[in-house]
C-alpha cells in the first residue's frame, strides 16, 4: 500500500476517534496511532507488537519492516499480494519486562485471521 494511503487511512482513524484495531479497549489515537504515524517510538514489547498487529490490518508494510530487527527481516515483503487474509483480533496472553529495562521483553499473543474462509490462529 503506498505511504498517502496509509496517511490517509491513519489520519482518517484519528479524525473519526475510532477503535484501535489492536483491541486494547483505547481509540488509535490514544494507542498504536502515534507508533504507525512515527511520532514516537512504542514504549513497550507488547505496544511495539500490537502496533505491528495493526499494521499488519491495515496493510502497513514499511513499519512492520522497520520495526523488524535487522537480523532477522527480509529485504521486501508485499502484505498487497496477501489480501485474501482478513486479520480479525488480537489476544495478548501474557507480557513481560526483561531485566527492568523497559525496551526488552516478551509478549505470548494469539492473532486471529481469516484465510480462504477459514478461521485461523
Amino acid at each position: 500500500m503506498s505511504k498517502q494511503a496509509l496517511s490517509d487511512i491513519y489520519q482518517t482513524m484519528f479524525a473519526h476517534d475510532q477503535w484501535c484495531p489492536c483491541d486494547s479497549d483505547l481509540r488509535f489515537r490514544e494507542c498504536c496511532g502515534p507508533y504507525l504515524r512515527l511520532e514516537e517510538p512504542a514504549p513497550s514489547p507488547e505496544a511495539l507488537m500490537r502496533s505491528r498487529y495493526v499494521a499488519y490490518v491495515c496493510g502497513d508494510e514499511h513499519y512492520v519492516l522497520h520495526t523488524w530487527h535487522s537480523t532477522t527481516r527480509p529485504l521486501v515483503m508485499n502484505l498487497a499480494e496477501d489480501e485474501a487474509t482478513k486479520w480479525t483480533r488480537l489476544n495478548v496472553l501474557d507480557s513481560k519486562m526483561v531485566g527492568g529495562h523497559d525496551h526488552l521483553g516478551t509478549v505470548q499473543f494469539e492473532a486471529f485471521f481469516i484465510q480462504s474462509g477459514r478461521l485461523c490462529c
